[in-house]
């Protein structure tokens, strides 16, 4: 492989010397602006009596290869005056074009068209593979937020937000979205990841909403003079530049304003929510503009869960003839090493979020060698989610439970698919313990991000342009998850009526006629959890494109940036209710409620379950509120030197961790014209090399868990422990864009591009939790007592960090031809090919036994000495392999007759094979995020005042999340289905400046479903989805 891409470089390295010494064409640059002075992108430029041409890109900037000493350009645009020069002894030509305005009376492209058109064009004349989205697209739609607007470019795929914990987030050509680098305005903003505190490498696009974005573009493949993309590329989202706006006639000012309202429910049972939107703008003076927009929006949406939990790998036993005793060597049956769920969840979701969000920008001129822009950009969204849950516990009473060593089943009791378990009747087994409990869930998210900063654009001389760029962002992140928790009373029902089977779609359940009766519930305990988050990013870039002649462009430059954040958990569990507390909680219970809506529309046979009275129940502790962590969440207390208060919340030390990393880039890269067997070629050539250096800090710590009440506590004496690990990563590039024609290109890319292992991962800390001493299964008097560990259900289990992580690199190969009609269409094809090495995943060895005090520090309690554990760790596993084939089609239908030619089609479709080069678990082949078929299409009609949208987005199944592996077993790889998402937006203006819309997204209500070890009959998880209906009323002054 090696040998191959060095052979590839060098073969361009010497076309460039040669095309660049023998080659007597004459370049000629420049811009091309209206009236007023603003850019026009999309020119078409033609050298008068050839075919050769080109068009300006989105900045209105052009370049074009002459080969005769008298060549004419004629350069046209829809809506102004065609004009045409004489290019004699120059080699930069600006041209000023006048509106013609006869045709501006009778013909003005807006909208979707306009949009598509100017997408097309800067794909056209971009040095690399990408996408872009335009200002008339991101923010002239019922988007939610940029992945709606993401989704319909193609080679893109939205993972959703299904489980609320964490955003909407994007993969490119089926890359996930951990190797997909985001930035705005081309500055890397800090993330909450999930919850605060993993995955902060990836950015929740949620954050963004569309209404504060100008645009966005989506880079497939890389060059050197990039911030240093993800192996899946990188999308890079704009804000206003006021000054370079184009203004209407006479008009120093804009502005729009709209209101929308959103129901995320089923089209028979609409509930509007609020969402408010501006932005104004203009021209202080001739130099001098500023802008401002903001959003604000509170919206409701509704979800609903069904998941198991808990995988262990189990020994289940069989009476096969029926005799009520297991005798293996008397024809019974031993199902050995069945994955079997232990927690089965359902839940209802209430979710409220509301999100603040602004964007300002002042942009000043003074002079025409200057330009400065300062910018501004702050989110605020608070998530809050009220959630009623029903929890099915599968495996408690140690031997004699349901799932014990003790334990047989009839036959029929228990069914399998190869050798995961997939229905159990506890009415056929010989030890029937399980438990019911429900919960009222609060799950509070509250994210805050500002992003500020200042960029100078300076031209000292005609051949150097000089850019500045320095950045600042912040992270403050808040979560607060508190679940009073009821249980069904052991005595009052048989649990031999629990029966549950998920061979379908959905899981199905039988339980007991006491389970509705809300007088059976005894207030169990409540454990609250708090995770608080902060961070900052800061940011300097210099960036230097001297031109050397007509010919070549060197470009260099150098980033230094700093992300330094910290994330502590903190909990505690009230469980000491008095009697009194106990009484009232009797009397709400008293009520018998039961939760709202029918569960599933009743497809899973449980319609309903009690309603659990959350915050009645938090009333009983008015003290509550008081026990907030205190000085825990003091950060300007390092976090080797936090002490917990008394009686207050604990630190969970072994999950609370803080990073500084450090990078520093620096590139050099080389932009050539010329031509190349009389073909116009343009090249880019480069390397970027980055520094990275890492200081992680975190502990080694307890948690103790109680199997029985379920409750959870914090050991004292946790241990602090930090790494510091630095690395070198040389990323070359090589892209080459033939003109073959005016209408075709051909377009080759070779680079190299690095993704760094999540932070998490680096943390030097070793999450350890064992069971509460003090639970009852240690007394011997207690039905719960388990007199040997080993042989029940029970683990420990010990989650570590690994400071040693190599970052994942990949050598990529895009190959891509371009056909672009007379009509403004286009047809792309692609195939690309990444090779990816020192691929992240998890080492798990389970039922081990627990390594000791000399490895950790820490030593069990006494009576746990035969508690086996599950081990964690991630590492670099493998290599792996992606191959893919990319196919676009983009057309106006403005060759059709009157009454049809308003209709237009993009389409695209993705083919993607993944394989590791060894075994990853039960994951041979696919890698994460990556859907084997994917395709999106947009049809569009726009005429006569109406625009009528309608998306189709596409994926086929996909690895979700990798398994482990490890000496003892391979742990089990998550799945989800494929699906087609269906969305529609209808506009209609009223008159100039005023428009109506209304739309849905996902209008099917496409649900989610998961699934184990690549095989859909292995039911892990179902989310439903409703749709998004909305209406909107914009005004644009």
């Amino acid at each position: 492989m090696n040998v191959t891409i060095t052979r590839h470089i060098l073969f361009f390295c010497l076309l460039l010397q040669s095309t660049l010494l023998f080659s007597q064409t004459k370049t000629i640059s420049g811009k091309v602006t209206g009236s007023n002075g603003e850019s026009l992108p999309g020119v078409n430029i033609l050298i008068k009596g050839t075919n050769n041409g080109t068009v300006t890109d989105f900045n209105g900037q052009y370049s074009i290869i002459l080969t005769g000493e008298n060549d004419v350009l004629m350069f046209s645009y829809i809506g102004y005056q065609s004009v045409e020069f004489s290019i004699t002894n120059t080699s930069s030509f600006d041209v000023q074009m006048e509106e013609d305005m006869n045709v501006l009376n009778e013909l003005v492209i807006t909208g979707i068209r306009a949009s598509q058109m100017r997408a097309s064009e800067v794909k056209r004349e971009a040095a690399t593979v990408v996408e872009a989205i335009t200002p008339e697209d991101i923010g002239n739609f019922s988007d939610i937020n940029v992945a709606d607007a993401l989704q319909r470019v193609p080679g893109v795929q939205i993972e959703r937000n299904v489980d609320g914990s964490s955003g909407d987030r994007v993969s490119i050509r089926g890359i996930g979205p951990q190797f997909v680098t985001v930035t705005m305005n081309g500055r890397t903003p800090i993330s909450a990841g999930n919850e605060g505190r993993s995955d902060m490498r990836k950015f929740n696009l949620n954050m963004i909403p569309s209404e504060i974005i100008n645009g966005a573009t989506v880079y497939k493949a890389t060059e050197s003079r990039l911030i240093s993309s993800g192996i899946g590329g990188s999308i890079d989202f704009q804000t206003i530049r006021p000054l370079d706006l184009k203004y209407k006639k006479n008009k120093k000012y804009f502005g729009v304003v709209s209101y929308r309202g959103s129901s995320n429910s089923k089209i028979d049972e609409l509930d509007f929510s609020p969402r408010f939107s501006g932005s104004f703008g203009g021209k202080i003076r001739k130099n001098l503009a500023v802008y401002a927009s903001a959003m604000y929006r509170k919206e409701k949406f509704y979800r609903e869960e069904a998941a198991l939990r808990g995988y262990r790998e189990l020994d289940l036993k069989e009476d096969s003839n029926g005799d009520g005793v297991f005798n293996e060597n008397d024809g019974d049956r031993l199902y050995k090493d069945v994955m079997v769920p232990t927690v089965i969840n359902n839940t209802q979701m209430n979710d409220e979020r509301e999100q603040l969000a602004i964007s300002s920008a002042i942009q000043w001129k003074p002079t025409e060698n200057l330009d400065i822009v300062a910018d501004y950009f702050m989110t605020k969204l608070n998530a809050n989610s009220d959630r009623q849950m029903m929890q099915m516990l599968l495996a408690p009473g140690g031997a004699n439970g349901l799932l014990g060593a003790n334990n047989f089943f009839q036959p029929g009791s228990i069914l399998f698919n190869k050798n995961y378990l997939n229905h159990i009747d506890a009415a056929g087994a010989s030890k029937s313990r399980a438990i019911l409990r429900n919960r009222n869930q609060f799950f509070d998210n509250h994210t805050t991000n500002n992003m500020a900063g200042l960029n100078a654009r300076y031209t000292p001389t005609e051949n150097l342009k000089v850019n500045v760029d320095l950045s600042y962002s912040d992270l403050n992140y808040f979560q607060n998850l508190t679940q009073p928790v009821s249980q069904l009373n052991l005595n009052t029902y048989s649990q031999s009526d629990i029966n549950v089977n998920w061979r379908g779609d959905y899981p199905n359940y039988n339980v007991p006629d006491e389970f509705y009766d809300a007088s059976n519930y005894d207030l169990l305990n409540t454990p609250i959890k708090n995770i608080r988050t902060e961070g900052i990013n800061y940011a300097g870039m210099v960036d230097l494109d001297y031109k050397v002649n007509d010919k070549i462009n060197l470009l260099v430059g150098s980033r230094l940036a700093v992300t330094d954040f910290e994330s502590r958990e903190g909990g505690l569990l009230i469980n000491d209710y008095t009697d009194e507390q106990k009484d009232e909680y009797s009397k709400m219970m008293s009520e018998g409620r039961l939760i709202k809506n029918n569960f599933f529309d009743g497809k899973t046979g449980l319609n309903n379950w009690v309603y659990t009275p959350g915050q009645e129940i938090l009333g009983l502790t008015p003290n509550r509120s008081a026990l907030d962590g205190g000085s825990i969440f003091d950060f300007n207390t390092p976090l080797r030197d936090v002490v917990s208060e008394e009686g207050n919340m604990s630190l969970a030390s072994a999950r609370s961790y803080g990073s500084q990393e450090k990078t520093f880039s620096a590139y050099a890269q080389m932009n050539a014209k010329t031509k190349l067997f009389n073909i116009p070629i343009a090249l880019n050539v480069g390397v970027r090399a980055v520094h990275t250096n890492n200081i992680s800090r975190g502990f080694t710590g307890v948690m103790q868990t109680d199997p029985v009440s379920g409750g959870r506590e914090i050991v004292d004496g946790a241990l602090y422990h930090e790494t510091e690990f630095s690395d070198w990563q040389f990323l070359p590039s090589l892209n080459a864009n033939l003109r073959l024609s005016n209408r075709i290109n051909y377009r080759i890319g070779i680079t190299k591009a690095a993704s760094r292992p999540r932070f998490k991962d680096l943390i030097p800390s070793n999450d350890i939790q064992y069971l509460n001493p003090n639970s009852e299964i240690f007394n011997p008097e207690s039905e719960e007592y388990i007199e040997n560990l080993a042989e029940s259900t029970h683990r420990g289990t010990v989650i570590a960090g690994n400071p040693e992580l190599k970052p994942y690199t990949s050598w990529n190969i895009d190959n891509t031809f371009e056909y672009y009609t007379n009509k403004n269409g286009a047809f792309v094809v692609s195939a690309f090919y990444k090779h990816i090495k020192n691929f992240i995943g998890t080492e798990t060895l389970t039922d081990q036994q627990y390594p000791g005090e000399e490895v950790y520090g820490i030593s069990l309690p006494a009576g746990q000495e035969n508690l086996l554990f599950d081990i964690t760790k991630p590492i670099n596993l493998t290599d792996a392999n992606i191959y893919g084939l990319e196919v676009g089609f983009n057309q106006h239908f403005t060759f059709l007759p009157a009454m049809f030619n308003g209709f237009g089609l993009q389409a695209n479709y993705t083919y993607l094979h993944s394989q590791f080069d060894d075994a990853v678990g039960d994951a041979i082949n696919g890698f994460p995020g990556s859907s084997p078929h994917n395709f999106n299409s947009v049809l569009y009609y726009e005429k006569y005042g109406f625009t009528i949208r309608f998306t189709a987005a596409y994926r086929s199944n996909y690895l979700s999340n990798l398994g482990g592996v490890g000496s003892t077993r391979a742990d089990e790889s998550h799945y989800t289905e494929g699906g087609v998402r269906y969305s529609f937006n209808a506009m209609y203006r009223v008159y100039k400046g005023l428009q109506l819309s209304v739309g849905g997204i996902n209008i099917t209500g496409t649900d989610t479903r998961r699934y184990l070890a690549d095989d859909p009959n292995n039911f892990s998880a179902y989310y439903n989805q409703n749709p998004v209906w909305n209406f909107s009323i914009r005004y644009k002054l």
